[in-house]
């Protein structure tokens, strides 16, 4: 039965998060605004749909649990894809959504979430009012379909889960994994099927069909753990759910196939049915399941010993000289150096992830995956910590190399594209990660390349060397950060023919604001942050632009102008002015 009680706490949680608004005087900002949920149909940077901005850590994660608490109230399983189920929610159904770019947004998503709760508490009380005055649905019949949910209050055409719904939402190397084994294992029990005495004999080549399949699956999932792609914590969880939607599934089919819709619904929820689930714990498949799932935590425990104990594999600088003699001896002194500077990154935060291991220790893990394991959270987010640090310092240290490369190879673009590999290679695996380079960031570098070669003259300017304390100790990103960098450096020098009269462009400045804006939003998506952009900017003391200041002597800094069509204007092109220099020069207005 719903629950209007329920709906009523989850508003008040929503409404805890939501910030208060400017007091009368104060001057209106996005941080009032809250949290913002930002969509893209092909998804973000992360391969997810939806990504939460404009608010800490701690409120971002608040959210994620008031979600997923909603989310399986409404009848889904539990995990992280419940945060993109509720915001699907809104974005069909409430009023804050609105298109943004190719996607679209839903600021004050709190206030969103909240008032959308609401309306499922009156939902739920009209459901209330007519299962007072109407016949009894079963259980099984009313609970709703994996999409949305019918808050209508009228029956769907599918009125349960099935596993192909289920199975929707993962890769399809999973899919196909169990398709495969499902087409082998329903050949095997129609043989086995003809040779049955008894009903008993049935039921028992039934189980091997449902446990050949569902074995299947929870090994696609424990490789999609092992490779990071998906939650340790939810792999039980996960199989035992999609176990059970199986075994309904299967027993309708071959077991219940003489009773009706009706029927097959009452017996999903039978008391014989959940004995039977406990019984499928007992066959070798789950033994096997439960060996596999093991390995996962077992590498989990063993990846975070190892980062516990982390130290390059060589000491920094020592064999950069080696590693690419073709290299001039400065050239290899910098790129020695990059790496000594990258180390510095990784052991800036080891504080942090003692820390969290610390604490996991203290609230205990349970590795067995029985009963509650408090700290398992806190021991996931110390391996996603180092990680993420490596990452960043083998990213920082690829762009150096690639620059040093380019300087080497220029302008034979071909034997630069097949040079990145090795870079990449070599960049990642001093910090013990085996990490592929992805096609996207080749071809951007590939652009890149092609855009030097065609500023090459005769007079080469000096190479500019991105260090980390330059952009605020966060290496840049190869694909986005590095080419608009980098520009700066090939920039030929003006000969002062071609340029029409106007404002000396400010490439210092343009560079300097490109870093800022990159370091406040690294995935691209500083508009929705322009408030913590324009804070930075003026917290770098960077200038606002003249114009404004000669106009409204009170719009001294770029926090000051309250027109944010403007403000984002002027970013937009000192941007530009970062990625394409010689064509801002020429676009100068006179």
């Amino acid at each position: 039965m719903a629950d209007p009680e329920f709906w009523r706490r989850t508003e008040a949680n929503f409404r805890k998060l939501q910030p208060p608004p400017p007091q009368p005087g104060e001057v209106q900002r996005d941080s009032h605004n809250g949290l913002c949920a930002m969509w893209h149909p092909d998804g973000w940077s992360t391969g997810d749909p939806w990504y939460l901005t404009n608010a800490a850590e701690p409120v971002r994660e608040y959210f994620r649990w008031a979600s997923e608490s909603a989310s399986v109230e409404l009848g889904q399983p539990g995990g992280p894809s419940t945060l993109f189920y509720w915001l699907d929610l809104l974005r069909r159904d409430s009023p804050y959504y609105r298109p943004f770019g190719q996607g679209g947004q839903i600021p004050r998503v709190c206030d969103a979430s909240a008032d959308y709760c609401l309306k499922l508490e009156t939902n739920a009380k009209a459901a209330r009012l007519r299962e007072a005055t109407e016949p009894p649905i079963p259980l099984a019949m009313s609970r709703p379909a994996m999409g949305l949910p019918n808050l209508a209050g009228k029956p769907q055409a599918t009125q349960f889960e099935t596993c192909e719904s289920f199975l929707a939402s993962f890769p399809q190397a999973v899919r196909a994994a169990v398709e495969a084994e499902q087409r082998r294992a329903k050949a095997a029990f129609a043989a086995a099927r003809q040779g049955a005495s008894d009903r008993r004999d049935l039921k028992k080549h039934v189980t091997t069909y449902i446990m050949r399949v569902f074995l299947a699956f929870a090994t696609a999932v424990c490789k999609l753990g092992l490779s990071g792609q998906f939650e340790i914590r939810n792999i039980e969880a996960t199989c035992r759910q999609f176990l059970r939607l199986l075994s309904g599934e299967v027993h309708g089919e071959e077991v219940w196939r003489d009773r009706g819709a009706l029927g097959k619904a009452l017996m999903r929820n039978s008391k014989s049915f959940a004995e039977m689930l406990a019984g499928l714990e007992n066959t070798p498949e789950w033994e096997k399941f439960r060996d596999e799932y093991g390995l996962v935590e077992e590498k989990l425990l063993a990846d975070l010993d190892q980062q516990a104990k982390f130290e390059p594999p060589c000491k920094p600088g020592d064999n950069t000289t080696t590693d690419f003699p073709d290299l001039p001896e400065t050239d290899r002194d910098l790129l020695a150096a990059a790496e000594l500077d990258a180390v510095s990154m990784v052991e800036v935060g080891q504080g942090a992830r003692d820390w969290l291991v610390s604490e996991a220790d203290d609230l205990g893990v349970d590795l067995s995956g029985i009963g509650l394991s408090p700290g398992s959270v806190l021991l996931e987010a110390a391996g996603e910590t180092d990680a993420q640090r490596r990452g960043r310092a083998s990213d920082y240290l690829f762009v150096v190399a690639a620059v040093l490369h380019w300087k080497l190879l220029k302008p034979d673009v071909a034997a630069f594209d097949a040079k990145l590999t090795e870079l990449w290679k070599w960049a990642y695996s001093r910090f013990q990660l085996n990490i592929e380079l992805p096609n996207r960031v080749r071809r951007d570098w590939h652009a890149w390349a092609l855009r030097e070669r065609a500023r090459l003259k005769s007079s080469a300017a000096a190479d500019t060397i991105p260090r980390p304390q330059d952009a605020g100790r966060v290496a840049p990103k190869a694909a986005e950060i590095a080419p608009a960098q980098l520009h700066e450096a090939t920039i030929p020098k003006s000969e002062g023919q071609g340029r029409r009269r106007g404002p000396k462009p400010d490439y210092e400045t343009a560079t300097q604001i490109a870093e800022i804006v990159a370091g406040v939003a690294p995935d691209g998506e500083w508009r929705a942050k322009l408030d913590d952009v324009c804070e930075a900017l003026d917290k770098a003391e960077i200038p606002s632009p003249s114009k404004w200041r000669k106009k409204n002597k009170t719009c001294q800094t770029w926090s000051d102008q309250l027109e944010r069509s403007l403000c984002v204007k002027a970013i937009e092109y000192r941007l530009e002015q970062a990625r394409h220099p010689l064509k801002t020069n020429r676009e100068t207005l006179s």
